[in-house]
């Protein structure tokens, strides 16, 4: 199912009560580690990004498109390391190999010569 946000100017769509999936995430320079911890634990308000870190902690899988949108989250919109997330990915993954993780982190990250600025939403 498709999640469908609700015109502006309701308050209260999210569970953290913001009106929009952008005024759900937290400002990265504001707390730093309070950002981290809610997209950590599926806490952020953007449902997408909180199931697939819950799934991943509950299972040890999550999709590959799953895995790049929580990516993104983490490394665009966040402005955190993207090697936290590389980091508790390679401990929380079942299917976890060492090279397609970190390579795919640093990929989606924008890492390296690549010049493309990649952000999945």
């Amino acid at each position: 199912t498709f999640a469908r946000w609700p015109a502006a100017g309701v308050a209260g769509t999210l569970a953290t009560g913001a009106r929009t999936p952008r005024e759900a995430i937290p400002a990265p320079r504001a707390a730093p580690e309070e950002a981290w911890l809610r997209w950590a634990t599926g806490a952020t308000g953007l449902p997408l990004v909180d199931a697939t870190l819950r799934q991943l902690h509950a299972t040890g899988f999550a999709s590959n498109r799953a895995r790049q949108n929580a990516a993104s989250l983490l490394a665009k919109d966040l402005a955190l390391d993207w090697r936290l997330g590389a980091e508790l990915f390679q401990w929380l993954l079942a299917d976890h190999d060492l090279g397609a993780n970190w390579g795919n982190w640093a990929y989606f990250a924008g890492a390296g010569t690549d010049p493309r600025n990649r952000h999945f939403r």
